[in-house]
């Protein structure tokens, strides 16, 4: 749940917006540090729980960009992005 802003950090890169690439470091440093010390703290989940969340969401949510921007713009519903 606390990683769910590194999509904002991949939206941001998608379109160029260093306040939204920004908003999503801090977002997922700060929510998923709480939220990941709290299940820590009450022993529902060890570091390594916590680390292997971390890389499966990060990389689920480049599939799910590639995909989503890629079949976007072989229909040109992002042809306001490439100008």
């Amino acid at each position: 749940m606390g990683f769910y802003f590194v999509n904002f950090i991949l939206l941001g890169y998608r379109l160029n917006s260093k306040l939204l690439k920004q908003v999503g470091v801090y977002a997922t440093i700060i929510m998923s540090s709480i939220l990941a010390f709290s299940r820590i703290a009450k022993g529902g989940h060890f570091l390594s729980d916590v680390l292997m969340s971390l890389v499966v969401t990060w990389y689920a949510a480049l599939v799910v960009e590639k995909l989503v921007f890629d079949f976007l713009a072989k229909n040109k519903a992002l042809s306001y992005i490439e100008e």
